[in-house]
C-alpha cells in the first residue's frame, strides 16, 4: 500500500545490451520504485513509534506490599487452617544488589573471554553471512536471467522467503530440542552450504530458484532460534541469556560487515564467485561448531 498504492501491474521493458542473459525484464514503472525510499522512511518511524511506547512503559518497581498465604494442617489430616502474612518488597536500587549479583556479572564477565564464546561467534558470524548474503542479492541475481526476469514473482518470492524465516525459527528450535544444538547447527549449516553450491544451477526454473531461496529462508532463521539454546547449553540456565545479549553482536557483523564483503566480491569477481564463498564459509561454521562439546 505504501510502495504501490494505484496497485499498478509490472510491464516487460527491452534489456538487451545491458550484459543480462536476457532480452527483456519485467518491472515496475518508477514510480513504484521512487516510493521505495518513503516506505522506509515509514517504517522507521513506526518501529521508533512502537520503541518509544515500550519504553514509556518499562518501570522500576515501587515500594509494594505481597501477601503471602501460610496453610497448615493438623496432625490428623483433617483440618487444615491458613494465614495470610504480608512482605514489604523494596523497590530496585543499587542498594539491593547483592554480592551474589556481583559475583554473577563476574562470572558472565568472565563467559565472554573464554575460546568457547568466541568459537560460537565466529561460527554465528559465517553462518548468518551466508544466509543474509542470499537475502541481499537474491533478486539481484535473478534479474539476470531471462527466466526469473519477473519484478513481481521476485517480490514473491521474498515475500514467502520472510515466511520461511519465521517457519525456519519454529522448525529449527523444535529440532533444537529434540536432537540437541550440536547435530541441528551442523545440518543446518551443511544445508546451507551445499545450497550455495547449488543455487548457480537453481536458475533455469522458477519452481527450483524459489525453492532454493525459500530454503535460505528457512536456514536463516534456524540461526537466531538456537543461539539462545546453545547459550543456555553452554553457560548455564542463569548466564546463558546474559551471554546470549553479546553474542547477538554476531548477527549485525554478519548483516553489516559480511555484506559490504559480499558486495566487493560481487563488484570484483561475479555471483558464482560469491556463492562459492559463502559456501566455504557455511561449511567452516559447520565444523567449527563441533568443537564446542556437547551441546
Amino acid at each position: 500500500a505504501i510502495v504501490n498504492p494505484n496497485r499498478l501491474s509490472p510491464t516487460e521493458e527491452d534489456n538487451s545490451g545491458d550484459g543480462a542473459h536476457g532480452s527483456t525484464m519485467t518491472l515496475f514503472p518508477e514510480e513504484v520504485y521512487d516510493r521505495f525510499p518513503f516506505m522506509l522512511q515509514t517504517l522507521a518511524l513506526i518501529y521508533l513509534c512502537l520503541q518509544l511506547i515500550g519504553a514509556i512503559c518499562v518501570r522500576s518497581p515501587s515500594n509494594k506490599v505481597a501477601e503471602i498465604e501460610h496453610c497448615m494442617i493438623d496432625v490428623d489430616g483433617d483440618e487444615e487452617t491458613c494465614s495470610q502474612q504480608k512482605i514489604h518488597l523494596p523497590p530496585l536500587n543499587s542498594s539491593n544488589i547483592t554480592e551474589e549479583d556481583k559475583e554473577d556479572a563476574v562470572a558472565i564477565w568472565g563467559a565472554l573471554k573464554t575460546r568457547t564464546f568466541w568459537n560460537l561467534w565466529i561460527c554465528m558470524v559465517l553462518s548468518a553471512s551466508a544466509g543474509l548474503n542470499v537475502v541481499t542479492v537474491y533478486k539481484m541475481y535473478g534479474n539476470t536471467f531471462d527466466t526469473l526476469q519477473d519484478d513481481s514473482y521476485l517480490a514473491l518470492v521474498g515475500g514467502i522467503g520472510s515466511i520461511a524465516n519465521g517457519l525456519g525459527r519454529t522448525f529449527w528450535g523444535m529440532l533444537q530440542d529434540k536432537l540437541g544444538s550440536k547435530r541441528p547447527f551442523m545440518l543446518l549449516t551443511t544445508v546451507q552450504g551445499v545450497m550455495m553450491l547449488s543455487y548457480p544451477f537453481m536458475v533455469h526454473s522458477r519452481i527450483s530458484f524459489g525453492l532454493a531461496t525459500f530454503i535460505f529462508f528457512l536456514c536463516l532463521g534456524g540461526n537466531f532460534a538456537m543461539a539462545p539454546g546453545i547459550c543456555a547449553k553452554l553457560f548455564g540456565a542463569e548466564a546463558g541469556p546474559k551471554v546470549f545479549s553479546v553474542l547477538f553482536s554476531a548477527f549485525a557483523v554478519a548483516a553489516i560487515f559480511g555484506t559490504a564483503l559480499n558486495r566487493r566480491f560481487l563488484a570484483s569477481y561475479g555471483f558464482e564467485f560469491v556463492f562459492n564463498f559463502m559456501a566455504i564459509v557455511s561449511l567452516i561454521s559447520a565444523i567449527s561448531i563441533s568443537f564446542l562439546g556437547k551441546i
